[in-house]
C-alpha cells in the first residue's frame, strides 16, 4: 500500500456514480411530486393548506434577519 500521496481513484470533486444516479432519481422522483402539488392542496381543508403552505415557506422565500441599529449620539453642546 503506497503511503503518503494518493495513487489511483476519483480525481478531487468527481462524484461517484451511484451517487449521480441515486440523485436523478431523487430530482425526477421530486419533480414528479411538485407536479401534483396543485391538486392536492384543492383537497385540503383551508387549515392544513395554510399549514402546508407555511412549512414551504422557508424554501421559497429567503428569511429576514432582525436587524438592530445602535446609534450612539455625542453630546453636543450649545455653548460655544
Amino acid at each position: 500500500m503506497a503511503q503518503g500521496a494518493k495513487t489511483g481513484g476519483r480525481t478531487k470533486g468527481t462524484p461517484n456514480r451511484s451517487t449521480r444516479a441515486i440523485r436523478g432519481v431523487l430530482v425526477e422522483m421530486m419533480n414528479n411530486e411538485f407536479e401534483k402539488i396543485p391538486d392536492l392542496l384543492a383537497k385540503l381543508e383551508p387549515e392544513k393548506r395554510i399549514e402546508f403552505l407555511i412549512k414551504l415557506m422557508p424554501y421559497c422565500l429567503p428569511k429576514i434577519q432582525d436587524v438592530s441599529q445602535e446609534w450612539m449620539f455625542e453630546e453636543v453642546s450649545t455653548r460655544q
